[in-house]
């Protein structure tokens, strides 16, 4: 019961691990798509000087740099989620029907009974 709660966080742990390294992976391919937008917030300190067309054009270039960063990060994740996909928990089990090597014959194998 303990190894199989000590295995079961292990796995998680690991999955947990595996998850985080591919959202860094996937970050890490959006910063192309991040950089104009930081350029953008640097790019207009006043933005209560500016007219309704200047804004409504760096509001529809947030928008679509943000959601271009938000589709190449899943992007990203979902294609290594596709190669490695996260594995299910699977407890290791003793068998009941395994033969004890006392009943076993001297060759290794068990011993069987022709009648």
């Amino acid at each position: 019961m303990i190894s199989n709660f000590l295995h079961w966080i292990l796995h998680w742990v690991g999955q947990g691990l595996k998850l985080w390294l591919f959202a860094a992976m996937a970050s890490i391919c959006t910063m192309p798509a991040s950089l104009p937008l930081a350029f953008l917030e640097d790019a207009n300190p006043d933005f209560e000087g500016v007219g309704p067309l200047p804004k409504a054009g760096y509001l529809a270039g947030t928008i679509f740099l943000v959601a271009l960063s938000i589709a190449i990060f899943t992007a990203v994740l979902a294609s290594q989620l596709r190669d490695h996909p996260l594995q299910p928990f699977a407890p290791k089990r003793r068998r009941k029907d395994e033969t004890k090597p006392a009943e076993q014959g001297s060759d290794g194998k068990p011993d069987t009974v022709v009648s």
